[in-house]
Order: structure tokens, then C-alpha cells, then sequence
């Protein structure tokens, strides 16, 4: 009985270290992906600055057309 008691705690602690780590590989991932985005962001403004064809400006990003346009439009209104 005892050896079923402790491994079930064993099971129990060893599912919260699992799940702790898969968490902040999660978050880490996010925060990743993020930071791309931001840095990405940052050059389409540079390249809208630089007076770049929104067209150009999406082939070299990936971006959809309409994407840079509405970043465009967003930088502008603010």
C-alpha cells in the first residue's frame, strides 16, 4: 500500500514538473514569435518611410498586400 501511495505522488509531482516545463517552453515561444513580429513591424515602417511600393514591400515581407496596407494605414492614423 505504501509503495502505490508514494507512486502516486511521485506520478503527481512529476506531471506538475512536466507540465511546468512544457509552460515555459509555451511562453518562451510566444514571447519569440513576438519579438519577431515587432522587429518585422518595425521594418515595414522603415521601408514605408523609404517610400518602398506596398507591392514590393509585401514580396520581400510575406505579408499579404492587404497586411501592409492596413500596418500603412494604422502607422498613419497614429
Amino acid at each position: 500500500m505504501a509503495n502505490a501511495d508514494l507512486r502516486y505522488v511521485y506520478d503527481v509531482v512529476e506531471k506538475d514538473r512536466r507540465d511546468a516545463v512544457a509552460h515555459e517552453a509555451y511562453v518562451r515561444q510566444e514571447g519569440y514569435q513576438e519579438g519577431e513580429k515587432k522587429g518585422m513591424y518595425k521594418i515595414i515602417a522603415n521601408m514605408i518611410a523609404k517610400g518602398l511600393l506596398f507591392q514590393d514591400i509585401s514580396d520581400m515581407t510575406g505579408l499579404s498586400l492587404a497586411e501592409v496596407r492596413t500596418f500603412a494605414a494604422q502607422k498613419q492614423a497614429s
